[in-house]
């Protein structure tokens, strides 16, 4: 009689795992997506997202809850998603803080934040901790002292640069620190230029006429960026810009064709800190 229990046992320990195994393969993995933008702006990244995803789920055993919050907005779209999800995908540097508050009980994946240790989302790169992991654009927080350096290079005698920032984005604190710290080293001048909503832009530009900004540092944040695709160009004066993107350098550069090919800058291009010809652009980004 024990040898028969014994058997049976044994038979149902070997069948365990596949039956295991085929409950985990049916489960519908349920996926939050933050992006805080406009669908017109970021709705090929969630698109391209999911086709991904596909390709490593053909069964589709995942659904996904998009959500395209304002910036301002992203903490109270993160709460109300996180319940719903076994899984938080979030964009930007106040997504990744965002679903730091507030998705503690869940793996969360952050894309596209600015130096993710220096604002407390990771203890380090190669070990993150916790329930968080992702990707950063932004691994020492010396690029944006690189960036000025860069204009510094390709404009004679630059002696102002504007900095755009984003009031209450978590990379201002950081990026500030390493562009205030390179400033008199290479002597230039920073004109502050702060706002809270892509609305603001036209007026910042304005300011930064007034004040005869020769070059354009923009500091990243959703704000910046989703506004460098809406914002009308023709507010926006040829000015050498750099930042975290090709897209956020040419917010200061003469828009002429969305189709044209961009080249890198060049020295020669600017004599006195003035475009040479007025259909040159300046832009960088690293």
């Amino acid at each position: 009689m024990r040898r028969r229990e014994f058997i049976t046992f044994l038979g149902s320990a070997v069948t365990w795992p596949y039956c295991a195994e085929a409950q985990v393969s049916q489960k519908v993995w349920r996926i939050g997506h933050v992006f805080p933008a406009t669908p017109s702006v970021v709705g090929h990244f969630a698109d391209s997202f999911e086709q991904h995803m596909l390709n490593y789920f053909p069964s589709r055993t995942f659904t996904v809850a998009r959500r395209f919050p304002e910036p301002k907005s992203v903490d109270e779209a993160v709460r109300e998603l996180v319940p719903d999800i076994d899984l938080l995908v979030t964009w930007t540097t106040v997504g990744g803080i965002a679903a730091k508050k507030y998705a503690t009980a869940i793996p969360c994946v952050f894309l596209a934040v600015g130096a993710p240790v220096d604002i407390g989302l990771v203890v380090s790169l190669n070990r993150p901790g916790s329930n968080m992991t992702g990707v950063t654009f932004e691994a020492v927080t010396e690029t944006y002292a690189k960036r000025l350096q860069i204009l510094t290079e390709i404009i004679p005698n630059l002696e102002r640069v504007a900095v755009l920032r984003t009031i209450g984005d978590p990379n201002v604190t950081f990026a500030m620190k390493s562009v205030e710290r390179a400033a008199p080293t290479l002597g230039v001048h920073l004109q502050l230029i702060d706002i809270k909503t892509a609305d603001e832009l036209p007026s910042a530009f304005e300011t930064m006429r007034s004040l005869k900004a020769q070059a354009l540092l923009v500091i990243s944040s959703a704000v910046s960026y989703g506004a460098c695709v809406q914002i009308p160009f023709a507010v926006v004066q040829p000015i050498p810009g750099a930042g975290f993107s090709r897209r956020s350098g040419e917010f200061g550069a003469r828009h002429e064709s969305h189709g044209r090919a961009r080249r890198r800058p060049r020295k020669q291009d600017y004599q006195g800190g003035q475009a040479k010809r007025a259909s040159s652009r300046a832009t960088y980004s690293i």
